[in-house]
């Protein structure tokens, strides 16, 4: 009877201890499964702390690019600005420039010779006055250009002494000629246009009829 009672509780001290370490796996296994997540979780804090450090610098780069790109446009636009304000002003310089220069002291006695030739519509006074090579137009279109003396008295005469040329030159003021671009013009749309020569002389290179 005690040989079986014994046998009961080591039986049941086997069991107990089977449970006991049934119920210390569970609780490792719990402990390891809890823990498990921390470190992933901390190690993606780490992965996702080192991805917002590697993109501040593209931001800053970015940032620093765009202001760099709006500081270029503002001075493009500056400078053109300064260009539209400065070239009116640098074209009336030019003009003034070209005005102020001094007509040669034989201008207007030349521009009477002009006078002269036209009211007598003199083709071999006129001729001794041009410089070759000399352009006539008529209507806005170049009708010849002449290269010697020859080939300016052979042009039709009423394509030079034409109605609205004759008044035109008649009607300007000898004493009032202006210089432009080296250039002295008598008339406005119809008009001769005078110039010095490389010899100093003037002589006539356009007729407008």
């Amino acid at each position: 009877m005690r040989g079986k009672i014994r046998r009961l509780l080591l039986v049941l001290g086997c069991v107990i201890s089977l449970l006991l370490a049934g119920c210390g796996k569970e609780a490792v296994g719990e402990t390891e499964t809890l823990w498990l997540p921390a470190s992933q979780t901390a190690e993606n804090n780490g992965t996702a702390a080192q991805g917002e450090t590697e993109k501040d610098p593209t931001g800053q780069e970015e940032s620093k690019v765009g202001k760099e790109t709006e500081g270029d446009i503002e001075a493009l636009e500056n400078s053109g600005e300064k260009e539209e304000m400065e070239t009116p002003e640098d074209e009336d310089a030019e003009v003034k420039e070209e005005e102020s220069k001094e007509i040669p002291e034989t201008a207007e006695a030349f521009a009477e010779s002009v006078q002269e030739a036209f009211a007598d519509q003199d083709m071999e006074a006129l001729e001794s006055l041009v410089s070759y090579p000399c352009k006539i137009s008529r209507d806005g279109t170049v009708l010849a250009t002449v290269y010697d003396e020859s080939q300016f008295l052979s042009q039709d005469p009423s394509l030079i002494f034409g109605d609205d040329l004759l008044l035109a030159i008649a009607n300007v003021d000898t004493g009032n000629l202006h210089m432009i671009n080296n250039r002295v013009e008598m008339g406005q749309e119809q008009k001769i246009v005078f110039q010095l020569r490389d010899d100093g002389e003037l002589g006539i290179t356009e007729i407008y009829e």
